[in-house]
């Protein structure tokens, strides 16, 4: 059965409804447990409402208008309250306009960022300061906001990710067109150009379309489910544990392969080594390949091409090609 996501055409409807909570929230001087425990269920209700509330807030409290409507005017207190009301008018439209228009960024002050990569063949883990990791392989560049901010961006490459969740401050990985937020979780997210690949370890992310153009609804993803993305479509798919441990023993220095095809293999190699294996005739790239084998170990798995597949194989110096 499919997760339960948010169709496009009610994604406004979400917006608006969150921008009635922080209206209410802010306009109630006496916020109420019960008031609360009501927003509150709303928000569990789907993980839609929950990135809806907090987007809106988040952008509303980083423009610093939250803090001017709450801070009391000096003056007379009919003045106070008549001023009260008019910034309360101000508040409840700037948020109407917000929630129509879905453009949360606007009032998002850019954050300092650091930049991270490693080399072809390269393996880094990064601690940040919440306690999560981020590790790195091959020709991987990432960037990563600095101070309270949760915000990651993967430019190239492939990284694991290790979230300490904190309900409160969504820790959100940008891939170009591509948003995962986590929602409590482990997970791996691979780009490249405009393909991106999420697979979910443990706990869950929502992956979903930040293009002007959206092409498909956001996704909930859970541990042991996959989920491939271009800027028009999504696709999840649930594949075994063994699958994506295969996926994933890059963070062993392995490749580990089970009837995979030769040309599949190649390119796997080929993230990680300067040396390229090349594939010369068609008719073998389908040939089913198994075995593990280090990441740097194109020569190990040259001799096994020799030996057991019986191919050609020709030590060209920047390139090993195999033929038949």
């Amino acid at each position: 059965m499919s997760d339960p996501v948010t169709p496009l055409d009610d994604a406004a409807g979400v917006r608006m409804r969150a921008g009635e909570w922080l209206v209410a929230k802010s306009a109630v001087r006496n916020w109420s447990k019960e008031d609360q425990a009501a927003l509150d269920a709303w928000l569990n209700e789907s993980p839609a409402h929950l990135l809806a509330y907090w987007r809106l807030e988040s952008a509303w409290n980083s423009a610093g208008r939250l803090m001017a409507l709450r801070r009391p005017m000096r003056g007379e207190a009919g003045e106070h309250r008549a001023g009260q009301r008019n910034r309360l008018a101000l508040f409840a439209a700037a948020i109407v306009a917000l929630a129509i228009g879905g453009s949360y960024a606007v009032y998002v002050r850019e954050p300092t960022v650091r930049s991270y990569s490693t080399a072809i063949g390269g393996h880094e883990t990064l601690k940040l300061t919440d306690g999560s990791t981020i590790e790195m392989t091959t020709d991987t560049a990432i960037r990563v906001a600095v101070g309270q901010a949760r915000h990651v961006w993967l430019d190239r490459g492939e990284a694991y990710f290790q979230v300490v969740h904190d309900p409160a401050r969504p820790f959100v990985l940008q891939i170009g067109d591509q948003r995962v937020v986590d929602l409590g979780t482990e997970f791996s997210a691979r780009r490249s150009g405009d393909f991106v690949k999420v697979a979910v370890v443990e706990g869950s992310v929502l992956v979903e379309s930040t293009a002007s153009d959206l092409r498909y609804v956001p996704v909930t993803l859970r541990a042991g489910q996959v989920a491939t993305a271009t800027p028009r479509s999504i696709h999840r798919e649930a594949p075994s544990v063994q699958a994506i441990e295969q996926e994933l023993s890059w963070r062993r220095d392995l490749l580990v392969f089970d009837d995979t095809p030769l040309a599949e293999v190649a390119e796997r190699f080929n993230r990680y080594n300067g040396k390229k294996l090349v594939i010369a005739n068609e008719s073998i790239a389908k040939l089913k390949v198994g075995g593990a084998f280090p990441t740097t170990g194109v020569e190990s798995f040259a001799r096994v091409a020799q030996h057991i597949l019986k191919l050609h194989v020709e030590d060209q110096g920047d390139r090993t090609v195999l033929s038949r």
